[in-house]
């Protein structure tokens, strides 16, 4: 029986661009890039309103907490930027 889910879009966005602030504090985004953000919130979101597929094997992932990435360190204890002045 297939299996589907209601992915919030709005929480979606938010994640998203609370990691890219996370990574690159001070970052600015412009309308193109936040609508890039949405575009990639409404795939997941609508990923997850399809069947399931299975691999060729017939088994299929469950996302844990263990498979997700950690959360990032504090604001102040950050690196400077890694992506500020490349293009």
């Amino acid at each position: 029986m297939a299996q589907y889910f209601n992915v919030n879009q709005l929480k979606l966005v938010s994640a998203i661009s609370a990691e890219i602030a996370a990574q690159c504090p001070g970052i600015l985004v412009d309308s193109e890039q936040f609508n890039k953000i949405i575009a990639a919130a409404n795939m997941v979101k609508e990923a997850y309103q399809k069947p399931s597929t299975e691999t060729k094997t017939g088994s299929k992932q469950r996302v844990t907490s263990d498979f997700v990435s950690p959360p990032a360190p504090e604001l102040g204890k950050r690196n400077q930027c890694c992506c500020r002045g490349q293009k």
